[in-house]
């Protein structure tokens, strides 16, 4: 584009055209009146976003010679809408410039500090984005060069097209059926094009909040929360940017009220039948499990028709919206009272008979007159009872009683007395026959040992063996009885007989000998021990130091004798005496005179009261008897001496045991022998005692009542006697339900089959009802242990069941945080205590139950409890509080979507979270602290602004806003000057159309077109002004001179230049 030749054209080739040609331009005002463009061809390009590469040089670079009224435009026109600019250079000349080529990239009109720069002869590439899509394009060139040697080169256009995505459309939606009851579903229909997204995406909350479903098709079914729930639907998948949701509400009605209610949980078989009340809405209909004989319209039980059990009772209300309410009812079968006795008669010497209940326990027994029985237990006394036939009842307590009857008979017992011609026989004696003077026919037997005719009751006494027995004679009859006799056969005389030792000192307690054998015989010893022929004390002081042999010889009807070896060692001399060796109670207090080595003490026989000290004795406080006062000297061989003391009266023969009775797991028991010693004991049949010493075996004794005695041997002998009861041991037998219990197990209780009302204790770690046995496992230390239970009878007895505490799994488990926002990655816990459990949490959370991983993005926001519960033997649960955040909410707006860079700068206003920061996209200059946009600082375009929360959560969302350059109000005039004559001009408007004309006075201008009256017009020089009249309105001016008949007509031709 020049007005000189071709050869003239450019000062500068480029270097590298793409093929042979390329387009320049020089001078173009000259040559077209203004500037030179070149128009391609229309181009279909639906379904395309496009862009535009072209190669850009400059003739003669860096010559201070392109200006800013020099420029390189290029404009699209998209479907006959318009031309519209979408690049742009001009020249940077301003004064200091260089003169080259330079991008106006917000298309203002003016370069923008730091944009491309075209600096070369060498083309450089450049590319423009055009913003708009549809179905047919065209592009030009616009160029302007309006001095010599501004030499601007272009070449290689290229319109680049890609596939253009189209949004899915804003759904509407709608829900059925008309009424959705509580906790029913519902169909949402959804109304609008997918277009390019794959489908419908349906959120609760808020649009994109929590993903309640997804669907290709336009249906979709969902639960929604009473008692309503919003629904928020748009288009996602398949590229497309998620944009606005539609929303529907859905709101549920509420279940019926079917509250209803028995007047008792709980009725017997026997009891009136019950009808419910109904508190909430009539007329539906109940049901029931099988077993209860229920009318489902009034819900009337039938008890007597139905089995007994527990069951729920349901009450269905009749509405649309039905409610549905349980309640347990039990039916209880009347008590089973059944009980036997072990056989249907009983003689009155029988052991008293108690029941076997076989039903419910804890009822009371009665019988018809004359039989002896207890009310609690149904024991009978048949030896307290009349002979004769009687009816037992036994009748429940429970809450549905009931009683059955037995037949019970009490029989008397037969005449079973005989007797032998003696009550003791030698072993050498002729065989004794008893005489029958009862019952006859019956049979005989005796304590083990004696050899006798069960028929006869002939006694073998040689062949027995020999002791005391008890022979029995039981009859045969129905009620048979017995009764018995005491026989005694004799042997040899057991002589058996011990010291406490071997050897004594001569100041030793003088000995005397424990008679195991057969009592009252006499002892003697070797020359030299003084030794009590009876007694078989020995006078240790008196007897001379050596060693003897004792000998003990039986004075029984078969007399024997054995021996026994005893050392005297000789020690301190101990002598001492009284002025006399018998006292009355009413003499001076005797001191006896020490002869020997004094400082010792002295002691006597029980009931002389001695002083240790002195040896005085209180006669007066002592028991009449005689008395052996010992004197023990207190030295390395303490000696003692003795000297004898009677105090005269009657023998004593007090003793006592130390309890009235014993039980028969006792230590055997001693006598204290208050009175005169040396005695005998005896007592009545069935106690084990021991003659000598009293000493009662209490285990191998038959339990019972006795009387014990005791004999003195002095010359005043006595007796005296003390009773003495063997009582068995209590049965402590008890048991629990299992040998091992979880702490978090219900509190077991023992069931006692032994005796009642006794203790129980454990070993330590275990928390025990000492009175009931009751185990609280949730206060025990886990671990094994033995719980003893004792009874409190006269005869306390214990029994040990071994009890283990298991302690709860460990459930123990944590997560990273406390806290997670739905954008964060999914957080799995750290299980610290057993493995292998399962998680659970409240609505609304997305775990996963077998790793506890939580999906956050798929749950609600909220504070949660996440419960993880182990699977053990002894399961235990623990909860980890965890809170879903939503994102921030980062809703802002601008007052409007677009803003000419004339107007106020907008502030946005935020709906959400405050605090954030604003950015956009390159060319909008914004304060990212309020948003505030300095439009007049801004390149005209469209951008998209985005606020960024700065909370725990943060997020973001994004604003389109437009900033529209003022119209482009450029136009001309073919001329800058008319004659009056010339034809009329009309104006070519080069921005937008549609704005008013004005002008300088005298000038006659058509203010719609522009066109010019010349010939009314007053010849003069006039300013021209057009004013747009769209969204940003611009004006311009043009200066026109209409001319007197001069003619300055200039006429240009425009070349195109071509590099051979």
């Amino acid at each position: 584009m020049n007005n000189t030749p071709a050869t003239y054209c450019l000062t500068t080739h480029p270097t590298n055209p793409n093929g042979s040609f390329y387009w320049g331009g020089e001078d173009t005002d000259a040559a077209t009146g203004g500037e030179g463009i070149l128009t391609l061809n229309s181009l279909t390009v639906t379904g395309y976003s496009l862009n535009v590469d072209v190669l850009l040089a400059v003739g003669q670079p860096n010559n201070f010679r392109l200006e800013p009224s020099d420029y390189f435009i290029m404009e699209y026109n998209m479907d006959g809408s318009g031309w519209n600019i979408f690049g742009a250079f001009y020249g940077n000349n301003v004064g200091s410039g260089q003169g080259n080529l330079q991008e106006d990239t917000n298309l203002d009109g003016s370069i923008n500090a730091g944009s491309t720069e075209i600096a070369s002869s060498n083309f450089t590439n450049v590319n423009f984005t055009i913003p708009a899509t549809g179905n047919s394009v065209q592009v030009r060139i616009r160029l302007s060069a309006d001095t010599g040697s501004e030499e601007i080169i272009f070449d290689n256009i290229r319109i680049n097209g890609t596939v253009a995505i189209t949004p899915p459309d804003i759904p509407t939606a709608t829900s059925a059926p008309g009424i959705i009851c509580d906790g029913n579903a519902a169909l949402l229909t959804i109304y609008g094009s997918k277009n390019d997204a794959t489908k419908w995406h349906i959120y609760t909350g808020t649009c994109g909040g929590t993903l309640v479903g997804t669907t290709a098709g336009s249906t979709d079914i969902v639960v929604p929360t009473p008692p309503s729930t919003t629904y928020f639907i748009r288009g996602e998948g398949g590229g497309v940017t998620p944009g606005s949701c539609g929303s529907v509400t859905v709101t549920t009605t509420a279940r019926e009220d079917a509250s209803f209610s028995y007047n008792a949980s709980a009725y017997c078989v026997d009891d009136s039948d019950p009808s419910p009340t109904i508190t909430g809405v009539g007329g539906g209909t109940f049901s029931a499990g099988g077993g209860l004989s229920l009318n489902t319209s009034t819900g009337k039980i039938d008890l007597s028709a139905s089995t007994p059990g527990t069951y729920t009772v349901t009450y269905n209300s009749p509405g649309l919206c039905d409610g549905d309410e349980d309640v347990i009812v039990t039916i209880n079968a009347l008590d089973d009272a059944s009980f036997n006795y072990s056989a249907s008669a009983y003689c009155v010497d029988a052991s008293d008979p108690t029941p076997t209940i076989t039903g419910v326990a804890g009822g009371t027994f009665s019988s018809t007159a004359g039989l002896s029985i207890n009310a609690s237990t149904g024991q009978i006394d048949v030896s307290a009872s009349t002979p004769g036939a009687y009816s037992v009842t036994y009748t429940t307590a429970g809450t549905c009683p009931n009683s059955s009857s037995v037949s019970v008979t009490i029989n008397a017992l037969d005449d079973a007395s005989f007797n032998y011609s003696a009550s003791a026989y030698c072993v050498d004696a002729s065989d004794p026959t008893p005489t029958i003077t009862g019952v006859a026919g019956g049979t005989f037997s005796s304590t083990a040992g004696l050899s006798i005719n069960a028929s006869t009751s002939q006694i073998d006494v040689s062949a027995s063996t020999p002791g005391a027995y008890s022979v029995t004679y039981t009859t045969a009859g129905t009620c048979p009885n017995s009764s018995s006799v005491s026989v005694t056969i004799n042997a040899l005389d057991d002589a058996s007989f011990n010291y406490s030792a071997s050897a004594y000192c001569v100041d030793a307690s003088d000995p005397t000998p424990t008679i195991t054998g057969v009592a009252s015989g006499t002892f003697s010893s070797t020359v030299g021990l003084s030794i009590n022929s009876a007694t078989g004390e020995i006078d240790v002081s008196a007897s001379t130091p050596g060693a003897y042999t004792v000998t003990y010889t039986t004075a029984g009807t078969c007399s024997n004798s054995s021996t026994a070896s005893v050392t005297i060692t000789a020690l301190d001399d101990a002598s001492f005496n009284y002025s006399a060796s018998a006292y009355c109670v009413d003499a001076s207090d005797p001191t006896p005179t020490i002869t020997g080595v004094a400082s010792g003490t002295f002691s006597s026989t029980a009931g002389l009261s001695i002083n240790a000290s002195t040896g005085q004795i209180d006669v007066s406080a002592s028991t009449p008897g005689a008395y052996t006062v010992t004197y023990t000297t207190a030295g390395t061989c303490s000696n003692s001496s003795n000297v004898s003391v009677t105090i005269t009266a009657l023998d004593d023969a007090s003793f006592n045991y130390s309890a009235s009775a014993y039980c028969v797991s006792a230590s055997d028991p001693t006598p204290t022998i208050t009175g005169v010693a040396g005695g005998t004991f005896s007592s009545t049949v069935g106690l084990i005692i021991n003659s000598a010493t009293g000493q009662i075996d209490v285990s191998a004794s038959t339990s019972g009542a006795y009387s014990v005695t005791y004999s003195t041997a002095g010359t005043c002998s006595n007796s005296s006697t003390a009773s003495v009861t063997i009582t068995a041991l209590d049965d402590a037998s008890f048991n629990y339900s299992a040998s091992a219990y979880c702490v978090d197990a219900s509190d077991p209780t023992p069931t006692i089959t032994g005796v009642a009302s006794g203790t129980f204790s454990s070993t330590v770690g275990l928390i025990i009802n000492s009175v009931t046995g009751q185990i609280d496992v949730s206060a025990s230390t886990s671990g094994a242990y033995t719980v003893t239970y004792t009874t409190a009878g006269t005869c306390s007895n214990s029994s040990n069941v071994s009890v283990t505490i298991t302690a709860l799994d460990d459930a123990s488990f944590n997560y990273s945080a406390s806290a997670y926002c739905v954008s964060a990655s999914d957080p799995t816990p750290t299980i610290t205590g057993v493995a292998g459990g399962t998680f659970s949490s409240t609505v609304g959370l997305s775990v996963n139950s077998a790793t506890g991983q939580i999906d956050v993005s798929a749950s609600t926001p909220g504070a949660y409890s996440v419960t993880y519960t182990t699977a053990g033997t002894c399961p235990n649960s623990s909860s980890v509080s965890v809170t879903i955040n939503a994102l921030d909410d980062a809703s802002f707006s601008f007052g409007s979507a677009s803003y000419c860079v004339n107007a106020s700068d907008p502030t946005p206003t935020i709906i959400g979270v405050a605090g954030g920061t604003f950015s956009s996209t390159a060319g909008l200059s914004i304060n990212a602290s309020t948003g505030q946009i300095d439009v007049s600082a801004s390149t005209p375009g469209a951008y998209s602004v985005t606020y960024t929360t700065a909370g725990t959560c943060p997020n973001s969302s994004s604003v389109s806003v437009t900033i529209n350059a003022l119209d482009d109000a450029s136009f001309s005039f073919g001329s800058a000057s008319y004659c009056v004559n010339a034809s009329d001009p009309t104006p070519t408007i080069i921005g937008v159309a549609g704005g008013a004309f004005s002008s300088t006075a005298g000038l006659s201008i058509n203010a719609s077109t522009g066109q010019i009256d010349v010939s009314a017009s007053t010849p003069g020089n006039y300013s021209v002004t057009y004013t747009t009249a769209g969204t940003c309105p611009n004006s311009s001016s043009v200066s026109v001179t209409i001319n007197a008949l001069d003619d300055a007509s200039d006429l240009y031709s425009m070349n195109m230049c071509r590099r051979q």
